[in-house]
């Protein structure tokens, strides 16, 4: 039988996974602390459920865009930068992993920390797509360099522990000077790689958690769905409107973040 947590986490995941068609925000970092504000199971496994959620998401998505021609960028460009933050992500978790054990033996310390550094890239990302008009952006074409941001962004989002969504289109406005719809796009196939290649490390390690199978398919019919919808309204949405719903997302986000960076704070001094 499903309960109240369990129909109000799908309904959280298909809001959060409408965002990514929408403005290119995969939605972990918000699904993440609902699931794990239930205390219904370790933090493992909603963070296994999460990344799994997107990338489902992600690849229906861009299958999608695909098989109707929609698909506004060149798989083959952005590629380099999909798979620099793919094995920046795994790397950047190893050695998050060694560092946590050596000089961050406090998880709610760390975690107040992280939550922290969230903040400020959400304020910065916040005010970068407002005054974009008035900032010049960047052309990067070769492929050391695509492929290098996409390894250090990849590692900074692993640090922080969380996708990378939130922030993958800033830096592809950015870097590449996409606009927001392709921006968005691309920043979905970088999703797609990193959150696969994050499962697929998991697999491999035997680190993959005990998971109640509903909620996990439930989770997955409720991306699917966040995805046709998603992209539903994407087609009747033009650039200004993709912008004020990255804005406004990204704003539920840092209100997420400071919440999270409040309660570890709390957790850490007890």
């Amino acid at each position: 039988m499903i309960d109240a947590s369990e129909i109000l986490i799908f309904l959280v995941t298909l809001f959060a996974t409408l965002l990514g068609p929408i403005c290119g925000i995969g939605g972990g970092v918000i699904i993440n602390p609902v699931i794990e504000s239930f205390q219904i199971m370790p933090v493992a496994a909603s963070s296994f459920l999460s990344s799994a959620a997107v990338m489902i998401m992600a690849l229906v998505t861009i299958f999608q865009k695909t098989i109707k021609h929609n698909l506004s960028i060149d798989s083959f460009q952005v590629l380099p930068l999909a798979v620099g933050s793919a094995v920046g992500g795994v790397v950047g978790k190893i050695v998050f992993n060694e560092l946590s054990q050596s000089f961050f033996p406090n998880p709610e310390l760390t975690g107040a920390v992280q939550g922290a550094l969230l903040v400020i890239l959400c304020f910065a990302a916040i005010i970068f797509v407002i005054f974009k008009s008035k900032i010049e952006t960047l052309h990067v074409d070769s492929t050391c360099l695509v492929l290098l941001i996409g390894f250090i962004a990849g590692m900074l989002w692993s640090f922080l522990g969380i996708g990378g969504g939130p922030f993958n289109v800033a830096l592809l406005l950015f870097f590449f000077s996409l606009n927001s719809k392709e921006a968005a796009q691309a920043s979905l196939f970088i999703i797609s790689f990193s959150q696969a290649a994050n499962i697929i490390y998991s697999v491999c390690l035997g680190g993959v958690p005990q998971i109640d199978l509903s909620i996990l398919f439930g989770m997955c019919a409720s991306a699917v769905a966040g995805s046709f919808i998603g992209s539903w309204a994407s087609k009747r949405m033009n650039l200004v409107a993709v912008d004020k719903v990255y804005v406004a997302a990204l704003g539920l986000v840092l209100i997420v973040c400071i919440f999270n960076f409040v309660n570890f704070i709390q957790l850490a001094s007890i």
